[in-house]
């Protein structure tokens, strides 16, 4: 059975390295085998077709989501729902305290 990480990494500066208040901060990035992959602002459904192809390639595909435990569900919820689209059933979770996963 292969084996897909996906870390919804949260984006904790702006492009001049000033800290963002978490009540400013942009959609998180996501992260596939530990490459940048898609902000929320390109859309969800470049990793709706990764996953597809993911799948394609290994049809007994399991998938651990990381995120902080502070990340809103906002941000996980599109994730999940590639993970469905996709049709990968097998998603597990994994949070980690502090600002990155």
């Amino acid at each position: 059975m292969g084996r897909l990480t996906i870390n919804v990494v949260p984006v904790l500066k702006d492009k001049d390295g000033v800290d963002i208040p978490p009540a400013m901060r942009p959609p998180p990035n996501v992260k596939l085998h530990g490459e940048e992959l898609i902000t929320a602002k390109d859309g969800w459904k470049e990793l709706t077709a990764r996953l597809r192809k993911e799948k394609s390639d290994n049809p007994d595909l399991k998938v651990i989501l990381r995120a902080d435990e502070n990340e809103k569900y906002d941000w996980i919820a599109p994730v999940l729902v590639a993970c469905a689209q996709a049709n990968i059933k097998n998603v597990n979770f994994s949070t980690k305290k502090g600002d990155n996963p």
